[in-house]
């Protein structure tokens, strides 16, 4: 028997093979297709009160800003409606209009928006007690933070105000159970003083992250996904950023959002848990993909990527409308002339004027002052006339 198993293909005999291939491979991804759920998380974190575009730290102008981030999240949510949309922290403190109104014109975005929830992270205590228990309940948006105690109660047992911060929340999102669990930095005591932090305390991120897994497991999530106010950093974990630690000790994430360190990772590892981080300032936002089995209900795969913030976008017109006034305001609070300097002033005199503008600011307010520390201040001299 003659084998013509590699003699040419007629013309025939080509497009009926190369049909019957086709339509195998088709049916097998529509078969795939049918089998899987995608879910996407669009993230923002260290915002730090940018609405409109900045600078980034390399003095590259016109990038980032939430209006912008908006822009694209409105692309990524028409295209994939099954999504959350969550921030990792350090929402407000920064800029003028973030001061101006105690943080509350971002809440008011995020409750817009309609973010899913929110992170804290340490900057947002940075004004003291009363001005995140206002913004707390301006938010309209779930607040996670599950390693803090608050007047000796843990989070999602305090009182008052406090009540809206939960260690996870559970979203329900194409018919899979998302659970988002909160962690902020352990640094947060060391950098903000007892008498600001008013009775927050920061707890173990090992042991509050275990617990707010076993809880979110007993509820059926099927993903967990943590929303971390820590990050990557060059020189591995550090006291404030323990990723490495976590995840050696706690089993159980699937992702981690992270924020803090101000970095641009779309996508690494740490051991089984996928993590990405986007940026600051809004110069990066984020998404990650979460692909499951529809029968099975397991996540089967992970997918992370940023996507820079620059002039490809467009500013969104419900961000800058409901923000221009604010931004008006502290627009021309910043174009107020303070001084002018009728000398060069040196270098080193320029970081002693500004500590003791600080100390002197703090001191008026009645608060006291041990130190003024800063790696921002400026390391030129400042030539007269201004």
């Amino acid at each position: 028997m003659k084998d013509d198993s590699f003699a040419p293909l007629s013309r025939r005999r080509f497009l009926a093979a190369g049909g019957a291939w086709l339509g195998a491979t088709l049916g097998v991804d529509a078969a795939a297709e049918r089998r899987a759920k995608t879910i996407s998380i669009f993230h923002t974190t260290d915002l730090h009160g940018h609405i409109v575009p900045t600078a980034n730290y390399d003095g590259v102008g016109d990038l980032g800003g939430m209006a912008r981030c908006v822009t694209q999240i409105r692309r990524w949510k028409k295209e994939f409606p099954d999504s959350l949309l969550v921030d990792i922290g350090d929402v407000y403190q920064g800029t003028p209009v973030g001061l101006n109104t105690g943080g509350k014109v971002m809440i008011e975005l995020f409750n817009k928006l309609g973010y899913d929830a929110w992170a804290l992270g340490n900057h947002d205590f940075d004004w003291g007690r009363g001005t995140i228990e206002g913004v707390l309940e301006a938010s309209k948006s779930g607040i996670v933070s599950g390693n803090l105690r608050i007047d000796g109660r843990r989070s999602g047992e305090a009182t008052g105000v406090w009540e809206k911060v939960k260690p996870w929340v559970i979203k329900e999102v194409g018919g899979f159970r998302v659970g988002l669990v909160g962690i902020i930095t352990p640094g947060l005591p060391y950098w903000l003083s007892s008498a600001t932090l008013g009775g927050v305390e920061v707890l173990d991120p090992v042991e509050s992250l275990r617990r707010s897994i076993d809880e979110m497991k007993a509820e059926k999530a099927d993903a967990i996904v943590v929303m971390g106010h820590l990050g990557f950093r060059f020189q591995g974990d550090d006291f404030a950023n323990p990723l490495k630690k976590m995840f050696q000790e706690v089993e159980g994430v699937d992702v981690l959002l992270a924020g803090h360190t101000h970095q641009d990772q779309p996508s690494w590892m740490s051991g089984r848990v996928l993590c990405t981080q986007a940026s600051y300032y809004g110069i990066h936002c984020g998404r990650v993909d979460l692909t499951f089995d529809k029968e099975s209900r397991k996540l089967i795969d992970r997918r992370a990527f940023t996507v820079l913030m620059d002039s490809r976008f467009d500013l969104d017109p419900v961000v800058m409308e409901i923000a221009k006034p604010e931004l008006a305001k502290a627009d021309q609070q910043m174009k107020r002339k303070v001084c002018t300097f009728i000398n060069e002033v040196p270098a080193a005199a320029v970081a002693t004027l500004f500590c003791e503008a600080f100390a002197a600011a703090l001191l008026k307010s009645g608060t006291t002052v041990d130190g003024v520390l800063s790696r921002h201040l400026r390391q030129e001299a400042d030539p007269g006339g201004r």
